[in-house]
């Protein structure tokens, strides 16, 4: 357990300060075993006493139902298993990844993945490929985008090449062969012909038609035959990224020369050397070698890139950035140097909207419905935003969310929407009237609502995914679930919880869609109003009196950019606010958050302590509390005198800004109340504090008892504080460094010289 303030992540490599630095772990030379099972880390922050006991101490801690006998806690605790939602499509444990239509993926029973694609071989006649590797590194200060060169210095002489035993590494048939080199000023001779790609057929005729030779020399790009005849040529300066290979549609159905036309018509035993043919070796630069078929050919838009003969236009700058079906690549990244393959693909599946809806009944039968449904996948990616939208363009994964009639005879592709639009920040998706021609972004997490003025059961929901993986050798790319959740009701929509309130809203919503047996926080283990939206829970349904509420709890990650800098928390009785947990000012930390009541119950405000994870926020009533954003906190608010919500019904609003977990509100009973003075002290005087010393102007008749105290507020047998340690499990016996291991009269038992086995196996 580290605090990240203390570690440095600053580069290893001063020719490298701009990139982030590398964290790992070393061992003294006399330790013999060293084992770190699992390496994480997290984009949120968790309380240090959470986090110790989440991931140091090992245990987990159930949630408490009722913190004593002296409360009764009313406790919505969200839990996927509780939450009744009304339909659920599941990849794949109800829908098979495998009925859709994809391209350059396999399927498993559990996910979709990536091919396992193989680097080539790498051929450097003996030299060390770590050292290549470095001196790769080291050049990477010549050019703006990395690159790889077999010859990064001159005295790296030796032939040297990348090998293809066939071209066929696809699982569909290969469209266009490309790659994007640069001479290299420094090596390039004049005059001398290096090779750049070489097609080569082992067991063809001799006569020169088993061989297809694209090379260069200082001014030239040629295209030949085995027996070196030009069968094209350009004019291609120093110092210029240019482009070679073959659309081999356009070239087997054009003019383009015969030799060419009858080498590609059988791709079978067609092998490639790149950068080098055994005997001499480019000494340029590769940026990016590729291998797409026609569906990558397609959607990655490139057609455009080969000229009427089906060769490589020169001089199109698209080629450099584009990830084909396979794509060898260099790479920098964390102060090292290497080549791995990036890939293209796509996955997508249309799922009937009558799927997700509900038929409710009605007085006259059945009334069908579909509110909104959330979509959950099972990778989050990079993402940034762009105003209030965001960003994927950084992301292996681009999904995307179309809706259909189901009469439509054919289904759209992704690339047969006229307008793509972009995600705003608050994970909402409400097609608008133009629904027909627009497809949506959509990420994990987002809630998507139908289109309108249409019956939903006529549609469909297309979903798409546009895959660009990164280093699919070292790390494949792989998503292994995809749920569509539904919340279908005519009136106020309502989700369960794991202890039996329920928590109801007529606005967007996201929940968290797994459950934990104790408290576990993750990025979006709650329940999150979107969209300026509330949810709500309520008490004391049946106006039982007395129903008196003296503690008031909850967990909360603030997401502030979606929260309007109002409340963040309100009560209500019968619809009457009582008081809220109002934001007052930004800070350096984060935003600052207070008690505010209304005027039939000042006295809350005048009274109130506000507790902020373990430890009250100050000594002064009502100091505010900072949360920070992205930081989970546990928040108790302690009231002076309890709410009396008897012959009213009570209600909680937790607003958006914020993902929400375990809110209660405890019914105190008068034997667990007791009354405590308000002391006034003069040191109230000197830090201009008079609240307690506001009622002198009003009264006479003062004696020494009234000048000491006039007022009283009720103390409570257990406070937030005590809630916080019954969550974290800091009411037990801790053995830590910060703590001192005190035996008393506690019935705790410790164990000395155990032995045990572990064992994982898979469920039945």
């Amino acid at each position: 357990y580290h605090d990240v303030e203390s570690i440095d992540f600053s580069s290893l490599d001063p020719l490298y300060d701009d990139e982030t630095g590398l964290f790992g772990f070393a061992t003294n030379e006399s330790i013999q075993l060293y084992e770190v099972d699992a390496i994480a880390l997290y984009s949120y922050v968790v309380p240090d006493d959470v986090l110790k006991r989440r991931f140091v101490w090992g245990q987990g801690v159930e949630a408490e139902s009722d913190f004593s006998k002296i409360y009764k806690t009313n406790k919505a605790y969200i839990d996927y298993a509780y939450a009744e939602y009304d339909n659920n499509v599941l990849y794949p444990d109800l829908f098979n990844w495998g009925n859709a239509s994809l391209n350059n993926l396999i399927v498993d029973n559990q996910s979709i993945r990536t091919p396992n694609f193989d680097l080539p071989e790498m051929f450097i006649d003996g030299r060390n490929q770590e050292l290549l590797f470095m001196e790769n590194l080291f050049s990477q200060i010549k050019r703006d985008k990395p690159f790889f060169a077999f010859r990064p210095e001159f005295d790296w002489d030796q032939p040297s090449y990348f090998y293809f035993d066939n071209i066929n590494k696809l699982s569909e048939p290969v469209q266009a062969v490309y790659g994007v080199f640069e001479k290299n000023p420094d090596m390039t001779l004049i005059g001398v012909e290096e090779p750049l790609m070489v097609f080569q057929k082992p067991y063809g005729p001799t006569d020169g038609s088993n061989e297809i030779v694209i090379s260069a020399t200082d001014s030239k790009v040629y295209y030949k035959d085995g027996l070196g005849n030009i069968l094209y040529e350009y004019d291609v300066p120093l110092e210029t990224v240019f482009n070679v290979g073959f659309d081999l549609n356009k070239l087997l159905n054009s003019e383009a020369a015969i030799v060419l036309r009858k080498f590609f018509t059988n791709l079978g035993d067609i092998r490639i050397y790149v950068m080098g043919d055994g005997t001499n070796t480019f000494s340029g630069f590769m940026y990016r070698f590729g291998i797409a078929d026609t569906a990558s050919v397609s959607r990655n838009d490139i057609a455009g890139c080969f000229d009427e003969f089906g060769l490589a236009v020169i001089d199109d700058a698209k080629l450099i950035d584009t990830v084909s079906s396979y794509t060898l690549t260099p790479q920098v990244d964390y102060g090292s140097f290497y080549l791995d393959v990036d890939c293209h693909s796509h996955w997508e599946d249309a799922v009937a909207l009558h799927v997700l809806g509900k038929n409710n009944p009605v007085e006259d039968g059945y009334e069908s419905k579909l509110n909104f449904f959330q979509v959950n996948i099972g990778y989050d990616g990079a993402y940034k935003f762009d105003g209030d939208y965001f960003d994927f363009s950084d992301s292996e994964l681009n999904a995307y969310i179309g809706f259909q009639r189901l009469t439509d005879p054919v289904q759209k592709s992704v690339s047969d929407w006229q307008a793509t639009a972009p995600l705003h920040k608050s994970r909402v998706v409400q097609p608008g009237e133009f629904w027909e021609d627009v497809k949506y972004a959509i990420k994990d997490g987002v809630v998507v609502y139908p289109p309108p003025d249409v019956p939903y059961d006529e549609l469909k929901a297309i979903i798409y995914f546009e895959i660009k993986a990164r280093d699919v050798t070292r790390s494949p790319f792989k998503i292994k679930k995809l749920q569509l959740s539904s919340q279908a009701s005519l009136g106020t929509v309502e989700v369960g919880t794991l202890y039996g309130p329920k928590i109801e809203s007529n606005d967007p919503f996201a929940i968290y869609k797994y459950g934990s047996p104790y408290l576990y926080l993750t990025k979006d283990s709650g329940i999150e109003p979107l969209n300026g939206g509330v949810v709500s829970t309520r008490f004391n349904q049946q106006k039982i009196a007395p129903w008196p509420i003296g503690v008031i709890t909850f967990w909360v990650k603030p997401n502030f950019g979606d929260f309007d800098d109002t409340d963040m928390l309100s009560v209500y009785l019968d619809d009457e606010l009582v008081m809220s947990l109002q934001y007052v000012e930004d800070v350096d930390d984060g935003k600052t958050f207070h008690v505010v009541s209304t005027t039939e119950y000042s006295n809350i405000s005048n009274y109130v302590r506000i507790y902020k994870n373990n430890s009250e926020s100050s000594e002064i009533i009502n100091e505010p509390i900072t949360l920070a954003d992205n930081q989970w906190a546990f928040v108790g608010i302690e009231m002076p005198y309890p709410i009396f919500a008897g012959n009213k019904e009570g209600r909680i609003d937790l607003h958006s800004g914020g993902v929400y977990q375990g809110l209660t509100a405890s019914r105190v009973t008068t034997q667990g109340l007791s009354s405590v003075a308000v002391l006034r002290i003069m040191d109230d005087l000197r830090q201009y504090d008079y609240q307690h010393w506001t009622d002198f102007a009003v009264n006479d008749g003062w004696n020494f008892s009234d000048l000491l105290t006039t007022e009283n507020s009720f103390s409570f047998p257990i406070t937030p504080g005590d809630v916080y340690n019954i969550y974290s499990g800091n009411n037990g016996i801790l053995i830590d460094d910060d703590y001192t291991l005190n035996i008393g009269p506690k019935s705790n038992s410790i164990y000395l010289n155990v032995d045990w086995n572990t064992y994982d196996r898979q469920p039945s």
